[in-house]
């Protein structure tokens, strides 16, 4: 095996043991780590680092608060390259009624975990 065989090797490794490492973590790390914005009856949670680990599934409290909608994180400056990549295709008509929840829904989910923490 030559050096750019074996370079080649090494380099799916590590992108395969990468991709592995973020896709399984999204379940352990983002039920552990972070604050629950929308709802506390379960274990999820919102953190901005796991985001960046998981590749914008660290906002993971909106998911299953919201399941139907195609945004993970719902501010403009919250890591989810999912969602910026979905609404780009949707600019081209590849992908099309994109489901997202109404504000006031959203504000409720809010506003009902910070009345509960008070």
């Amino acid at each position: 095996m030559g050096r750019l065989e074996r370079s080649f090797f090494y380099a799916a490794i590590v992108r395969v043991v990468f991709v592995h490492h973020a896709t399984f973590c999204v379940n352990s790390i983002a039920h552990s780590f972070g604050n629950q914005p929308f709802s506390d009856r379960e274990t999820p949670r919102d953190h901005f680092i796991t985001a960046i680990i998981t590749l914008g599934e660290g906002y993971h409290n909106f998911h299953h608060e919201f399941p139907q909608d195609y945004r993970n994180a719902i501010k403009f400056w919250q890591y989810d390259p999912t969602k910026w990549l979905i609404r780009l295709l949707s600019f081209f008509g590849l992908t099309y009624n994109l489901q997202t929840f109404g504000t006031n829904e959203i504000t409720m989910g809010k506003w009902q975990m910070k009345k509960k923490k008070t």
